[in-house]
């Protein structure tokens, strides 16, 4: 099991400046999160998963569960951090602190100084698969700012993921992170062109990467392609063993565009958010309207979750949701890491697309 991030909600509490009984902020903020951790852990569903589980999950934190403001309480505080580069060096380790004794140790990957870390599985046929669980939160910058000083993940976080991707140690490289790479909705990786540069780079070398993110109350799958050549004959380049290397034939080739990687993403958010489902009509559930929740506004409710199945040809990635929107299917072929099949409850198909977006950006000057 993959838990992805705002496994609980600190809540509208959390962020009073003025906590109650003469407490210190930070203390009265612990106290919260361990309220709230508790509270999720004896929840009898999610106790009963975790029973069965044992230790066989990962964990990451996205904001809520890391202890910060969504955007729309900075209005109701304007001193709240929204962003986890803002937050105290105290708080950020009494965060850290709750999150490793509620959720972290009890996972295959308990140990570590960091929310983020990497565990190898080994399938049933003797392949490697690598888990990258990112945290894109904590030393988050505003994406507001110019591009240079902006981070998504805090410079020594980011060469440590750089680190882990350039040794390609797996036949396929799963990369967990609280918000999603693109979407409609909410902040991305993309916001962070800087960043994007380096990552691109590095991620062309990378054996069938997927990246499964979470966040945006919503389920959404998307390709990417990373690069695309136009080669002129004769000029094909010398076979490396990369899936999307052409053949070194050595027979005279017309001019063909090779595709030099793709990564999938698949994104999921999220599961058991408090709805009443079965007092709604298809109409209501359809048109976001329903009861409202204090933690969670009614348009943001869901119960989301996504099932990804390997087998020996496939993989298949199966999103669930409540909303029609929100069901997709997914099957990728395993050896050549194309596109297979694509379904949904809605029409569409699913668009591969070419991500140089940010190009004329990151090289233009900045103030």
């Amino acid at each position: 099991m993959l838990l992805l991030g705002d496994n609980i909600y600190l809540g509208k509490k959390g962020y009073d400046p003025h906590p109650p009984h003469g407490e210190s902020k930070l203390e009265f903020q612990r106290k919260l999160l361990i309220e709230k951790y508790d509270r999720q852990l004896e929840e009898p569903h999610f106790k009963s998963l975790l029973s069965k589980l044992g230790n066989q999950f990962l964990a990451i934190w996205d904001n809520h569960d890391f202890g910060l403001a969504g955007p729309e309480f900075r209005e109701m505080h304007p001193d709240t951090p929204v962003f986890g580069a803002a937050v105290s060096d105290e708080f950020r380790k009494m965060s850290l602190g709750v999150f490793h004794d509620k959720l972290k140790k009890k996972s295959l990957e308990p140990g570590g100084k960091h929310a983020y870390s990497t565990h190898t599985l080994t399938e049933n046929q003797g392949l490697k698969i690598k888990f990258l669980m990112v945290d894109a939160r904590s030393f988050q910058t505003d994406f507001v700012i110019p591009f240079r000083k902006r981070t998504l993940l805090g410079f020594d976080q980011e060469e440590w993921l750089l680190a882990e991707l350039r040794k390609n140690d797996a036949y396929m490289h799963i990369i967990c992170s609280g918000i999603p790479y693109s979407s409609k909705t909410g902040f991305t990786w993309t916001d962070y062109p800087e960043w994007m540069k380096k990552f691109k780079e590095v991620i062309l070398t990378v054996n069938r990467p997927l990246f499964l993110g979470g966040n945006i109350h919503s389920n959404e799958l998307a390709g990417h392609i990373f690069r695309e050549v136009t080669v002129e004959k004769p000029h094909l380049p010398p076979h490396h063993g990369h899936v999307f290397d052409p053949p070194d034939t050595g027979i005279e080739a017309p001019d063909v565009t090779i595709t030099l990687n793709r990564m999938f993403e698949a994104v999921s958010s999220g599961v058991g958010h408090p709805y009443n489902y079965d007092s709604l009509t298809a109409q209501e559930m359809e048109t976001d309207d329903g009861p409202a929740n204090p933690e969670i506004p009614s348009n943001l409710s869901c119960n989301n979750y996504g099932l990804i199945d390997i087998t020996s040809a496939e993989v298949i990635i199966q999103l669930y949701g409540t909303k029609a929107k929100d069901n997709h299917l997914l099957i990728i072929n395993k050896e050549s890491w194309t596109l297979k099949e694509y379904k949904t409850m809605n029409a569409g198909t699913l668009t591969m697309d070419t991500d140089t977006r940010y190009a004329s950006e990151i090289t233009s000057p900045q103030a």
